[in-house]
């Protein structure tokens, strides 16, 4: 939930937002000397919280602030608007400084970010102003939150100020054309695509390039699904074999990677990770053998022994895929307090707590209805909700959330009434302001696409759209969320979709050919 707060509300709650400031900016890769939370309480927030239009948007999971953002009228004469055009100069500043909305602080506990709480709290701080320009300051760097706004319209007046900062700024007066239906040009964007090398006709293993020049650049096996630290500079890989591990590679300035070292998983066929908001750990779900497995993860990135390793039991009514358990999927909430692991064999999503020395401790346990067959799982950015895509019977389960608990509040199907032939749902996307679920159904080959409540809690089918190939094993959004990729694992084909306003897809001309494509990560 986003709330909007005046002077005194912001101030009544300091201590908590000086807590998640300097959570935020302390975070590994960040490091920054202003992670002070009784100076941001005690100097920063009051002395910004006195200047004129102050407004500070805050958004809360479970009643607790997990990130915010703030600014207020900025004008000649204050201390960054003067810093900045002393940097600028006078023609930049004559059209930009001076009655401008200056966004001061963009925050997001490190466990909710990437999944859209920053997205809709600066759509919620920007909106109805009466500013025509705002203006802020950001790394230089191509870090997640630049990019966060560049999507978001922002652009780039000065590359770099000088000490280490990018100026952005936003025409208000100035719109882009989003029109429901257009189709815009292949983007230049870089994907990191992982290929199954096992099957016939499969891939090397990771490749890296634009649609238009996608090349290899990691020969290694099965690389089925990919993550990057959060600082950019390491990915991850699962590599999906019977005697399963784990791979950790540095990024390289041109994108490329340098494998550091790979680990066992302890399992079969790991096919899902993710990195714990820390950043010390890295969890995967070996699929075949039902287990998880915890990894810490090193200074320089390489992985260590195994921390801990958790099998799973149980079996499902589908005596053909649910004889015993099988994971599909390691994930935290938006807040980062709990990881959940999908048992797709025994209809089970299991809440933990990750300690500090690696290990899971139980939380709760949600029963999907039986043969459902749960596969991935993800989190409104700021309601209380979840969402399952279940593979075996079709269906989406809505849960709302509190405190590492799910509870069931609406089935629906991922497929229109009395669609035929056998369907098995992959991937589940929701968009960074919470109003879209993208679900891929592997049979039909569509992309289904549910409207959310605004609560978050129900939801309805508003689009199903052929995927582009066949088998969608993998969805992803571009950096800027404009568009979506869809992985055709058994067609060799990566498709590109348009997103509207409306949340509806229009595929474009860009379909490229790529062997047993199963993951996508743009760079």
């Amino acid at each position: 939930m986003i709330t909007v707060l005046d002077r005194l509300a912001a101030l009544e709650i300091a201590d908590e937002l000086g807590q998640v400031f300097a959570a935020a900016f302390g975070a590994p890769g960040y490091d920054d000397e202003r992670a002070d939370s009784a100076r941001f309480a005690g100097e920063q927030l009051p002395t910004h919280a006195d200047r004129d239009d102050f407004r500070l948007v805050a958004a809360r999971v479970g009643g607790n602030v997990v990130g915010f953002a703030y600014g207020f009228t900025g004008q000649l004469g204050q201390w960054w608007p003067d810093r900045v055009a002393a940097a600028i100069g006078p023609e930049l500043t004559a059209e930009w400084i001076g009655g401008h909305f200056e966004v001061v602080e963009l925050a997001v506990l490190p466990g909710a970010q990437g999944r859209g709480v920053g997205t809709a709290l600066m759509e919620e701080l920007m909106r109805d102003l009466p500013h025509r320009r705002a203006l802020l300051t950001t790394y230089v760097d191509d870090r997640p939150a630049p990019r966060l706004y560049r999507r978001l319209g922002w652009q780039v007046l000065v590359p770099d100020l000088g000490w280490g900062s990018a100026l952005y700024g936003l025409d208000r007066g100035v719109r882009v054309d989003r029109a429901p239906g257009k189709v815009w040009p292949m983007t230049s964007e870089r994907i990191y695509v992982g290929s199954y090398t096992s099957q016939d006709g499969g891939g090397d293993g990771i490749a890296l390039g634009p649609l238009d020049g996608i090349g290899m650049v990691a020969t290694v096996a099965d690389p089925s699904f990919l993550v990057r630290s959060a600082d950019g500079r390491f990915l991850y890989a699962t590599n999906e074999e019977q005697d399963g591990k784990v791979s950790a590679f540095a990024i390289q300035p041109d994108g490329g990677l340098e494998l550091l070292n790979q680990q066992p998983t302890g399992g079969a066929h790991p096919c899902h990770l993710d990195i714990d908001p820390s950043g010390r750990y890295l969890l995967s779900a070996n699929y075949t053998s039902g287990s998880v497995a915890v990894h810490p993860i090193g200074a320089d990135g390489s992985l260590g022994e195994s921390a801990y390793f958790v099998q799973r039991s149980g079996t499902g009514p589908n005596a053909d895929r649910q004889e015993g358990p099988h994971a599909h999927q390691v994930a935290f909430d938006p807040a980062g307090a709990y990881v959940f692991d999908v048992d797709l064999g025994s209809d089970t999503v299991y809440s933990s707590t990750l300690a500090d020395d690696g290990s899971l401790q139980e939380v709760d346990r949600l029963r999907i209805h039986p043969g459902a067959g749960p596969r991935h799982l993800v989190f409104h950015p700021t309601a209380g909700a979840a969402y399952v895509i279940n593979e075996l019977d079709s269906t989406l389960t809505v849960c709302s959330y509190a405190d590492g608990k799910l509870q069931i509040v609406q089935t629906a199907s991922t497929r229109p009434a009395d669609s035929p032939g056998e369907n098995f749902p992959a991937e589940l996307l929701i968009s960074a302001d919470g109003r879209f679920l993208y679900g891929s159904n592997r049979g039909d080959n569509t992309i289904a696409v549910f409207a959310i409540a605004a609560d978050g809690l129900s939801v309805e089918l508003a689009q199903t759209i052929g995927s582009g190939g066949d088998w969608p094993r993998h969805l992803a959004f571009s950096n800027d969320g404009t568009q979506v990729y869809a992985a055709n694992e058994r067609s060799d084909q990566i498709a590109t979709f348009t997103i509207a306003a409306d949340g509806r897809l229009t595929q474009t001309d860009d379909t490229v050919s790529w062997p047993k494509p199963v993951c996508i990560l743009p760079a």
